[in-house]
């Protein structure tokens, strides 16, 4: 459980820095990679975990600025990718500003679920970590370079003149 906000701003400072590394990768040309038809695109999925974080906290009533998850997803990688860091940093201002500790306790009905701000915010963690997987797999489909998360990704493995002992050709 996170037991105060600075604890939970650390963990999600760190995951923001691995998405963050992941969109600084993604270029215009690869905007359109999708999986399959009525799947995201590569664009519609990282907007969605950008626009996503203030969906998720504005239901637990923390106020800040967003575009919005009925916003138009932008064709420009530089602009999901400035969204996703004014997102994060205007998150994390209104959580420090706006709550408190105790409020982590607090429980409001989320989605049609009871949950306290100690579990959104942990759901809120692992839907971007969930949503930072497909998006890796699109990457990879569209040719793009992807950085590790937790380690090394397949390509620094490469870089570093190593096979993964995770990949057999």
């Amino acid at each position: 459980m996170l037991t105060s906000i600075e604890v939970f701003l650390l963990e999600w400072q760190s995951e923001f820095e691995i998405t963050k590394k992941l969109f600084e990768e993604i270029t215009n040309a690869s905007l359109t990679q999708k999986i399959a038809p009525h799947h995201f695109t590569l664009s519609q999925l990282a907007w969605h975990i950008t626009v996503s974080v203030h969906e998720i906290l504005t239901a637990k009533q923390l106020e800040f600025e967003s575009p919005g998850e009925e916003s138009e997803c932008p064709q420009q990688a530089t602009i999901i990718l400035d969204a996703y860091k004014k997102v994060n940093s205007d998150m994390i201002h209104a959580m420090r500003s706006q709550w408190k500790d105790k409020n982590l306790d607090d429980v409001m009905n989320v989605y049609g679920l009871d949950w306290s701000n100690h579990q959104t915010l942990r759901m809120l963690i692992n839907h971007q970590i969930h949503h930072r997987g497909q998006l890796t797999v699109l990457m990879r489909q569209a040719g793009l370079f992807v950085p590790g998360t937790y380690g090394p990704s397949r390509e620094q493995w490469a870089q570093m003149g190593m096979n993964s002992p995770a990949f057999i050709d």
